[in-house]
């Protein structure tokens, strides 16, 4: 009909949520009005996956950090950076999680969980591999 509509839409809605909105649908075929659904269509980010209220994402880090520790900014995804602690030793593929900082709702927060990344050097010289080599040698590594 042209009208214009406002709703208020719930925080967090999910892929697939539903509104409905009494009595300003089209008319029937006995002229009362039917219902109004509107039907929620959520897209994908590009840096964060999304799993219930829970949010995904993976941060590269050096081989070195991971093997010492290292303090790293995270994205939120709601524009913050938020500092985050990887403890020495942590595996490529560990996931760390900060607490209530996923999808918001009326019903508290999901988490944002940050999966690790190890970038290996490729490039190392002959030096740079035989301190290396001798490290993990000495550390029964090898």
């Amino acid at each position: 009909s042209g009208e214009s509509i406002r709703l208020k839409i719930p925080k967090g809605v999910r892929d697939g949520f539903k509104i409905r909105l009494k009595g300003r649908g089209q008319p029937g075929p006995t002229g009362q009005r039917g219902d109004l659904y509107v039907t929620f269509e959520v897209g994908d980010h590009p840096h964060f996956d999304r799993k219930g209220d829970d949010v995904h994402r993976t941060e590269t880090i050096g081989m070195f950090e991971a093997v010492f520790g290292t303090d790293i900014r995270v994205p939120t995804p709601y524009g913050q950076h938020l500092k985050l602690s990887v403890p020495a030793g942590t595996q490529p593929g560990e996931k760390l999680r900060l607490t209530g900082q996923g999808v918001k709702t009326d019903d508290g927060a999901g988490d944002l969980y940050v999966e690790i990344d190890v970038n290996i050097p490729d490039n190392l010289s002959r030096k740079q591999r035989a301190v290396l080599h001798e490290a993990a040698e000495d550390a029964d590594l090898l």
